[in-house]
């Protein structure tokens, strides 16, 4: 390896010198890597662990926009397909000791085919580290630093899909007879020109007196930054709270693991707007089961819910329920959910979070390392706006994860 490393520099320093860069202090360079050396993870007293997944899905939309198509061919946006073929690669790497850890998620996301295939739609999922700050016989408490979804910690099918740049908080206690009690807070950057910071919170009570039952409340508040321009104050003029309910159980005939659960949320910051006739349609729900679990070949999950969502309940970029495809990036402002644009226009005003709709999720492991996935969803226009969507969707993917 050491001959390896010599013949390397040499031949990079013997170009560098060809180019004309006289000014490398090659003596410095050498002088530098030989203080670098491989460190193994046995000598840094802790654990590691890297797994890695390639999928390979296939997508079909189907989409109309005031009775006309609105993706694909001879439609409103052409050059969406309606037909999507993705590869998507995802690593990710933990390492532990005692009272540290961290965790890092890269994931490669691009189109398949040739004509307009992508090759660089990378993303930094998740980079954070933890301490554990104290521990008692029956509680914890942890900091973690770093970047993650906002959904990775808290717990909801129609929110949380931003990213989450922040410090987080985790406090964990056991109580014999009673349940497992939780607390997770975090502030984040939502925007460092402006200084603005948010904050997210959320409680919880698991196995409620050893029953199976559990009750979430969570908080997350993108109101916190005053803002002059009225229509960025609108785009973040959210403070919702979220109620979850759930039931964990075996089911007796399938003999799986089956929770069932039911959720409602409210935008307590909403203010009446004229595009909605003067109503504050601020509401969010959702209900569903999920059975069933992956961990060997031949098991099976499944995970079926209801959603309701109004105009005013979830800003845009937080969102992550069915929804539509909103191609144009148009939001119930009438403008660009970066804040550009013009002011609210009730013919043009489009909600992503405006819709009924069910989803469908069910997986099978063909083997231990390979799942078959299949999705079907489908949302109809629910507050009365000029511009109502009918939308569904249907994916199948093949993912293999070692």
């Amino acid at each position: 390896m050491k001959k390896n490393l010599l013949l390397y520099l040499f031949v990079n320093t013997a170009t560098l010198f060809a180019a004309g860069n006289e000014d490398l202090n090659v003596e410095a360079l050498k002088e530098w890597i030989a203080t670098k050396r491989a460190v193994t993870v046995d000598e840094r007293g802790g654990a590691l662990s890297i797994s890695g997944d390639v999928h390979v899905e296939y997508v079909t939309l189907s989409e109309q926009k005031n009775g006309y198509k609105n993706v694909g061919p001879n439609s409103f946006n052409p050059l969406i397909a309606e037909n999507q073929f993705d590869i998507e690669f995802n690593l990710a790497m933990d390492f532990r000791t005692d009272i540290t850890w961290g965790s890092v998620k890269v994931e490669f996301d691009n189109n398949a085919g040739i004509a307009n295939a992508s090759f660089n739609s990378l993303s930094l999922e998740r980079a954070f580290f933890g301490i554990r700050v104290a521990e008692t016989e029956n509680s914890t408490t942890d900091l973690e630093f770093g970047r993650r979804f906002i959904g990775y910690t808290f717990d909801s099918q129609i929110q949380f899909g931003a990213l989450m740049d922040g410090i987080l908080l985790k406090y964990n206690k056991s109580m014999s007879n009673i349940g497992d009690f939780y607390l997770f807070a975090s502030p984040f950057i939502v925007n460092e020109v402006n200084t603005h910071i948010s904050f997210v919170g959320e409680i919880g009570l698991l196995n409620i007196a050893n029953t199976g039952f559990y009750a979430k409340y969570s908080l997350i508040d993108w109101a916190t930054k005053d803002y002059n321009d009225a229509i960025l104050k609108r785009i973040y003029n959210y403070i919702n709270s979220q109620f979850l309910l759930g039931y964990r159980f075996r089911a007796p005939f399938f003999d799986a693991i089956t929770v069932g659960y039911a959720a409602f949320l409210v935008n307590s910051a909403a203010e009446p707007l004229a595009i909605l006739g003067n109503r504050r349609d601020n509401l969010a729900g959702y209900v569903g089961f999920q059975m069933g679990e992956i961990r060997k070949k031949n098991d099976w999950s499944m995970d079926f819910n209801i959603q309701i969502v109004e105009p005013q309940a979830i800003p845009y970029k937080d969102f992550s329920g069915i929804g539509i495809t909103d191609p144009d990036g148009i939001g119930l402002l009438a403008v660009l959910h970066d804040g550009t644009g013009l002011e609210a226009v009730k013919e043009k005003a489009i909600s992503n979070g405006n819709y009924y709709g069910a989803s469908l999720n069910f997986l099978y492991a063909i083997e231990n390392s390979l799942t078959l996935i299949q999705s079907f969803s489908i949302s109809r226009p629910y507050v009365s706006l000029p511009n109502k969507f009918y939308f569904q969707k249907y994916k199948i993917e093949l993912v293999y994860a070692w």
